[in-house]
């Protein structure tokens, strides 16, 4: 009997591809991948790490590339002046943004 008469394919990729659990396979390895250049590319000083939120929004509004980039480069974004990084009380305008 032959392989494709029986329908049965012992193809890895083919499998991966009518999986219904495509998205999470993908969404595994990115999470795997992400925590690997974290290991291999320290923070540089006055960079601030992206979050998850962060890694989304590039990759829904198009500047994934450079934030690809910035993260090879730096360890995240690269502040303008690393040595006085002064955390900042929150605005009237984002208590507004968050009570919405």
């Amino acid at each position: 009997m032959n392989q494709s008469d029986s329908g049965v394919s012992l193809n890895p990729v083919a499998a991966i591809t009518s999986s219904p659990f495509r998205l999470f396979c993908l969404g595994v390895a990115l999470f795997y991948l992400g925590t690997l250049l974290s290991m291999v590319n320290p923070v540089a000083p006055g960079a601030v790490p992206f979050t998850g939120q962060e890694w989304w929004w590039a990759a829904r509004d198009g500047y994934l590339g450079d934030m690809v980039s910035e993260s090879v480069k730096y360890g995240g974004f690269m502040t303008d002046n690393p040595g006085n990084m002064i955390a900042s009380a929150f605005t009237g305008q984002e208590w507004w943004w968050a009570a919405r």
